[in-house]
């Protein structure tokens, strides 16, 4: 393939992929919307708790070290 139908390729199917996304947007009612960000939410806050342990905890294992 040559480089100038690799690159018609890449410039369709990124077309396709943003119409894609678009109908799925246009699908999801605004309900479904706050539901994806709240599960989101709650998630990071987790991930973040956890960094949060780890970090207090390195910080404690390092001060009995000493």
């Amino acid at each position: 393939m040559s480089e100038s139908e690799e690159r018609t390729c890449l410039h369709v199917f990124d077309e396709r992929r943003m119409t894609i996304m678009n109908e799925v947007h246009d699908a999801m009612s605004e309900s479904e919307e706050r539901t994806c960000l709240h599960v989101f939410d709650e998630r990071r806050m987790t991930i973040m708790n956890e960094v949060h342990d780890m970090i207090k905890r390195n910080a404690k294992n390092k001060g009995t070290r000493s």
